[in-house]
């Protein structure tokens, strides 16, 4: 196996390798150019699933049930109200932040630039 397989085969088995491009352009570093949108959808996601888990331990889904047991997040438990607003302001952020995102691989074009895959294999999306 030869060094180059080696490291193809290192990335792709490690998960945080193989999300970061091995190669950019420098132009592409800069923080102006993504305004950091990916990182910021990935930190809502993780904001929207820790609260969401708080949320679901104390909801329950009845049409009896749902209304009193939502007024018992917001006001008997606590911090719920907090947890509750995280949550939807989160939900919020993300949708616009998604948004903006699709505008900016729209502009930018980056659904027509070349790609590539492990080993100098190069395709271009069309």
């Amino acid at each position: 196996m030869s060094a180059d397989s080696s490291r193809i085969k290192r990335i792709t088995q490690t998960f945080f390798l193989h999300i970061h491009s091995p190669k950019a352009h420098l132009h592409s570093l800069r923080p102006t150019y993504t305004f950091g949108l990916g990182l910021i959808l990935a930190a809502l996601f993780l904001v929207l699933l820790v609260t969401g888990v708080l949320l679901m331990i104390y909801y329950t889904p009845s049409v009896e049930r749902a209304y009193s047991s939502v007024k018992d997040i917001v006001y008997v438990v606590k911090g719920g109200r907090y947890i509750r607003n995280l949550h939807r302001w989160a939900g919020y952020g993300m949708v616009i932040a998604g948004f903006l995102h699709l505008i900016r691989v729209f502009f930018i074009g980056g659904y027509f630039k070349r790609r590539r895959l492990g080993a100098g294999v190069s395709f271009k999306i069309e």
